[in-house]
C-alpha cells in the first residue's frame, strides 16, 4: 500500500506506475493522478501534440508499431512474407481481410513475444479466439470432420 502525494489516498501498489529510480519502484502519483495530469496538460495546450501526430504518416505509425512490439523491420517483414511465398501462412489467402491494412497482420506467441508468421485476419482472430491452443484446434476439427 502507499499513499498518492497529489490526492493522498492510500491505494494498492498496482496502482501506481513503476519507476526504477525510486526506492519503492513506484512512483509517487497514482495512475488516475497521472493520467489526469496529462489530460489537463494536453488540454491547456493541445496543439504541439496534434502537429506531432499529425507529423507522422499513417504508414510510418505501423512500421514503428511492428517495429516496437515484435521487433520487425519493414525489410524483416518483407523477408517473412517472401518465405510465405506472399500469403497467409495458414490458409494462404494473399489479402489481408483486415479493413486498416492491406499487409498480413504478424503473429506471434503472446507469451514468448516470437513471431510465428504474418496471418490474414481471419485466421490471426481465429487463432486468437481458440486461445493459442492446439487442443482447441484439434477438437474444433474433429467436431468438423464429426459433421462433414
Amino acid at each position: 500500500m502507499k499513499v498518492c502525494k497529489k490526492c493522498e489516498l492510500e491505494k494498492s501498489d498496482a496502482d501506481f506506475y513503476k519507476e526504477k529510480r525510486v526506492k519503492d519502484g513506484l512512483q509517487a502519483r497514482c495512475i488516475d493522478c497521472c493520467k489526469s495530469d496529462a489530460r489537463a496538460v494536453f488540454e491547456a495546450n493541445p496543439e504541439p501534440y496534434r502537429e506531432r501526430a499529425r507529423a507522422v504518416t499513417p504508414e510510418e505509425a505501423r512500421w514503428a508499431n511492428i517495429r516496437r512490439k515484435y521487433g520487425l523491420t519493414k525489410e524483416d517483414y518483407y523477408s517473412l512474407l517472401a518465405k510465405q511465398n506472399n500469403k497467409c501462412a495458414i490458409c494462404g489467402c494473399i489479402e489481408s481481410g483486415h479493413n486498416a491494412t492491406d499487409l498480413l497482420l504478424v503473429d506471434h506467441c503472446h507469451k514468448s513475444n516470437v513471431v510465428r508468421g504474418l496471418l490474414c485476419s481471419l485466421c490471426n482472430l481465429a487463432i486468437g479466439r481458440f486461445k493459442d491452443d492446439k487442443r482447441n484446434l484439434i477438437a474444433a476439427t474433429f467436431y468438423l470432420n464429426k459433421y462433414a
